[in-house]
Order: structure tokens, then C-alpha cells, then sequence
């Protein structure tokens, strides 16, 4: 199904900016053990009541709001409405929109009150560029209550996904996805142009893999195809109080191996690799001088790469010059490469400069 013309312009004004994650953020991956899973819990009969965002730039405190309402519902609460304008306002969304971590910061740090202490005005919904600073500066009650959120973390991966909707004390998840003129009905693939950035409530994923989203845009459920792609993902399951240990740990063990100014390449932040849960690319030292090598990338998302083919689409290239690092099997260890993940490993085939190949001869 295309999508209708005045959906389209309301989406292309703005919505979802996809801004790099950071290290210091919070990882669901780092935090909790990713086990295998095919089919998840659907959070469907707690979804809130169906609001649409117009032209508001606010698809991220909308879908922010959705799965606090939705899981607050699941969880037993008093039944909440949210002030989506509200969110809007103290997370500094902007014409162009927000990031997706804005907005639960703010909902965090500061609280958002009622739907019925600061609601939207139909003019402003229509036209919030006309009406900029009547939304910004829209009045809220002194005495009006402020609900909090609580820990958010990014989430790497479907497995990762299919365990947060699962867990006994999950949520459902916020995702940021591209769309394309197909952003209608039936099962939605992934377009190949985009023309805008829109994050949405995501509420299940079926045994065949496809993802079901509620939406700010009718029809509001929505099916994404398998393979379509999620540029970000958060959970808002509670945190344990030692995540912060744990993520310095995580990154403290990659320093010891890299030294302690490292940093991502550039290319892991040109090739949005960084987006994925991608730091790095190494291979285990002593295990083969020449090609074939044994090669894994490390970050939350890291795992041995197969083929010379997933190498290439990863790098835009077969050189590993700049992009893979040497290390031992004991630094191997410390960046999370089991014994088991290198003995089922497959030995691919990659080309290095003339020099680097010289080096490694002479080293190993």
C-alpha cells in the first residue's frame, strides 16, 4: 500500500534523528544474557488509545509515551495518558525533530505530567511551525503531578529484542526505522529509498520474525517485514544498580587490549557500524600468518565473520589494513572471544598491503 500524500509530507517535515549512540550509554546486551528465543510476548492488549501526531516532529515522545502507558497498563497501574506535549517540549524537540535518547532522559530526569495539565491545541497539531512558540511556552499547572521513566538501554540485534519483549520485567521496545512510500498496510518491506526517519512502539515479533508496530500515522498497527531494518532500538526494563560496573568493565577490557586512549576507528562511525553495536574487527594472533584468517568483530553485537562477502558489506572492502587489529588469544579472551567461538569459526580469505602483509610475517 502507498502511502497517502498528506501522511507523507506530515512525516517528511521531520521526526526521528538518528544520532550515533555513545559508549558511555547503557547496553541491554552488556547487562543481561542473551539466550535464544523464536517467538516473543505480545504486548498488544495493553496498548494505550490511538493518538496521531499531525505534523508535530514528535514521533519519538509519542512512541516514548506509548510504551510507557503500555507497560505501566501490563504492569497494573492506574490508567495514564501522558501529555505527549509535554515530552515534546522539556526533551528540546526541534522542527527537525529528536533523538530517541532525549526524550527518555527527560521523562527520567524531570517526570512528564498529564495529557489533561498540558494537551495539545488541533492548530498546534496541524501547524506546529506556525504556532512554535505557543507550544514551547504553553502553560502547565505549578501543582501539576510529574510521572517519571525510569532506565532505558539500547538493544542490539533480534535475539536481544526478542528476549526484552520477553522478559518477566521488560517493556516493549522503541525502535527508529527508515520509511519509504510503501508506509501503509499489509506486511511492510524495507524500502530502498528513504525519505524520512520515524520511531515507533514496537510490541512483537512472531515466530517468522516479522516486527508488529503501533504507529502515529493510520492505520496505526503496522507489520514490518523480517528484514527490515532497525536503525535503533531501546528497552525501558529496569537496570540492575551495578550496570555502570559493568559497562566501565565492558570497555575497560577493550582499553587494556587497545591501550587506554582507544576509540572506534573512524570507518566503524562511516560505515554506521558504531549504530549496530560494532566497535571493532580483530583476529587472534598466531592462529594464521598468510590468509585464510579467523576474524570477529567485538562490540555488543560481536561475533566471528563467515565470509569474505559479509566482510565486504560490513567494510566496503576485502583489505583489512586500518580495520582489523592484531591480538593475542589471552587479549582475545579479554574482548569476549571464547575458545568455542574460535574452534566454529570459519577462516576467510582477505587481502593486506604488501608492507602490513611483511610485518606480519616477520612478527608472527
Amino acid at each position: 500500500m502507498q502511502i497517502d500524500r498528506k501522511t507523507k509530507e506530515s512525516i517528511k517535515r521531520g521526526g526521528c534523528i538518528i544520532d550515533p549512540p555513545k559508549l558511555e550509554d547503557a547496553v541491554y546486551n552488556h547487562v543481561f544474557e542473551i539466550g535464544a528465543t523464536e517467538d516473543t510476548f505480545s504486548w498488544s492488549p495493553f496498548l494505550p488509545p490511538e493518538e496521531k501526531q499531525f505534523a508535530t516532529q514528535s514521533c519519538v515522545s509519542f512512541s516514548r509515551l506509548n510504551c510507557a502507558e503500555t507497560k505501566n497498563k501490563k504492569e497494573g497501574g492506574d490508567p495514564l495518558d501522558l501529555s505527549d506535549l509535554d515530552l515534546t517540549v522539556i526533551s528540546g524537540t526541534t522542527m527537525k525533530g529528536n533523538n530517541l535518547n532525549n526524550p527518555s532522559e527527560a521523562f527520567r530526569k524531570i517526570g512528564v505530567v498529564k495529557e489533561s495539565d498540558r494537551p495539545w491545541k488541533q492548530e498546534w497539531l496541524n501547524k506546529p511551525k506556525k504556532y512554535r512558540n505557543d507550544i514551547v511556552n504553553s502553560p502547565v499547572a505549578s501543582d501539576a503531578r510529574r510521572y517519571k521513566g525510569g532506565n532505558h538501554s539500547w538493544v542490539y540485534g533480534k535475539s536481544a529484542m526478542r528476549q526484552a519483549l520477553n522478559s518477566d520485567k521488560g517493556s516493549p521496545l522503541q525502535i527508529a526505522i527508515g520509511v519509504g512510500d510503501n508506509w501503509g498496510g499489509g506486511i511492510i518491506k524495507d524500502p530502498k529509498d528513504y525519505f524520512s526517519y520515524h520511531a515507533v512502539e514496537l510490541y512483537w515479533i512472531d515466530g517468522a520474525g516479522n516486527y508488529f508496530i503501533y504507529d502515529t500515522y493510520p492505520p496505526f498497527n503496522k507489520t514490518l517485514d523480517t528484514d527490515y531494518n532497525i536503525l535503533r532500538c531501546k528497552s525501558f526494563q529496569d537496570l540492575p544498580s551495578n550496570w555502570k560496573e559493568v559497562r566501565d568493565q565492558y570497555i575497560e577490557s577493550i582499553r587494556q587490549v587497545f591501550g587506554s586512549t582507544w576509540k572506534p576507528a573512524d570507518i566503524f562511525y562511516r560505515r554506521h557500524l558504531i549504530d549496530k553495536g560494532i566497535y571493532g574487527a580483530v583476529r587472534v594472533g598466531g592462529s594464521s600468518v598468510i590468509p585464510p584468517y579467523r576474524v570477529f568483530t567485538i562490540g555488543p553485537s560481536g561475533k566471528p565473520i563467515e565470509s569474505q562477502d559479509e566482510f565486504k558489506q560490513l567494510f566496503g572492502t576485502i583489505f583489512q589494513n586500518s580495520i582489523v587489529g592484531v591480538v593475542s588469544p589471552e587479549q582475545a579472551q579479554l574482548l569476549g572471544i571464547t575458545t568455542e567461538q574460535f574452534k566454529n569459526s570459519v577462516a576467510i580469505e582477505l587481502k593486506s598491503s604488501l608492507w602490513v602483509a611483511l610485518w606480519r610475517n616477520l612478527t608472527y
